[in-house]
């Protein structure tokens, strides 16, 4: 259970009701009620990780959201309710300054949270947008994801209603995954045909399918164990290659599927833009 998220959830639960915000969620039925899970959203405002996390309750109330975020936040650059939201939350700190550097680093550190069962949220816009705009994706979430492709990952649309009932929208879509066969093919030729031919029998097949056992795996208690079991063994598998290559893996489909996937969720009219 996350302490710091029961405690301050009731709170913004009740600002979240007021006429300002009238904050609506749809599809609370797709939030996976245990993770590891990565979480992938638009950015509207700088309280869009309030309305996500009320929006997540399911999964939250037992695990942990780790928010990737850029430095200026900690330094007050955002304003006041940005540096409470870091501080209480807890993030992934991205330097913008050191793009390279840091993206590996954030990676490197959503790998060993994901490895014990906890989310990962990424803005990958890296910015705030206009309404109807859906900006370009920078390419850290498809490197992540494709660095894990049995992680799932789940969409969720956030934005501002300008109708009669006003306020916050959270739509939250169907957890999804990348194919993962480019990408294990990507990932043996950079290894080498000697690992390969030393994996392939014992766990090549099982990545194949590895998507599907997870999707059947009963959700309670043993079945997260199992996950978790399975998640350590292929995070440290990762981790013994070169991770500077296992972090670059993502094709560029990879981002627009990703960013296809939101664009479902978002109101008619929403439009991509480079």
């Amino acid at each position: 259970m996350w302490l710091r998220y029961i405690i301050f959830r009731s709170p913004f639960a009740w600002l979240s009701k007021s006429k300002k915000y009238n904050l609506k969620v749809y599809g609370t039925e797709n939030v996976p009620p245990y993770g590891p899970l990565i979480v992938v959203s638009n950015h509207q405002t700088k309280i869009d990780i309030i309305a996500i996390a009320l929006a997540l309750k399911p999964v939250l109330i037992h695990t942990h959201i780790w928010p990737w975020a850029k430095t200026e936040i900690a330094r007050g650059e955002e304003g006041i309710i940005g540096w409470f939201l870091w501080k209480l939350f807890g993030v992934i700190p991205i330097d913008r300054t050191a793009e390279g550097l840091e993206l590996r680093k954030a990676i490197k550190q959503s790998h060993k949270y994901l490895s014990r069962n906890e989310a990962i949220l990424v803005y990958p816009e890296g910015t705030r947008q206009h309404d109807g705009i859906l900006g370009k994706f920078h390419w850290g979430v498809a490197d992540l994801a494709s660095s894990l492709p049995h992680v799932p990952i789940l969409p969720v649309a956030v934005w501002w209603d300008h109708g009669p009932d006003g306020g916050v929208k959270v739509k939250i879509g169907q957890p999804f995954y990348l194919e993962n066969k480019d990408i294990k093919q990507e990932l043996l030729k950079q290894i080498g045909k000697k690992i390969e031919d030393d994996i392939e029998p014992t766990f090549g097949k099982r990545f194949e399918s590895l998507q599907e056992w997870a999707a059947n795996l009963p959700k309670n208690k043993k079945g997260r164990g199992l996950l978790n079991d399975a998640v350590k063994k292929i995070v440290g598998f990762y981790q013994s290659v070169d991770f500077e290559k296992v972090s670059r893996m993502a094709k560029e489909s990879a981002s627009e599927t990703i960013r296809n996937k939101l664009l479902e969720l978002l109101p008619e009219g929403w439009k991509k833009v480079e």
